[in-house]
């Protein structure tokens, strides 16, 4: 089942809460702000970011990628990298 179809993300993403803040890339766009917005109301703190956003993260400028991840726990992304 898909995870539209098991209802809000919130209800999912409580259980990581140890490592503080959760890093949301593209977190300006359609996808992104919607994680971002569920994972503040499920309590955790974001850090939202994007190429053009406050705090900035392009995976095509690896000099941005410092700023986004300081203090952050080790991560794995799925992201395809579409639309480029």
């Amino acid at each position: 089942m898909s995870p539209s179809r098991r209802g809000p993300l919130t209800g999912r993403m409580t259980e990581n809460t140890r490592y503080g803040t959760v890093l949301v890339t593209g977190a300006t766009g359609k996808t992104g702000r919607q994680v971002a917005e569920a994972a503040g109301a499920a309590g955790l703190r974001v850090r939202a970011a994007s190429r053009g956003g406050e705090v900035r993260f392009d995976w095509y400028d690896p000099s941005t990628w410092d700023g986004a991840l300081r203090e952050l726990p080790p991560a794995v992304s799925g992201s395809s990298g579409a639309g480029r």
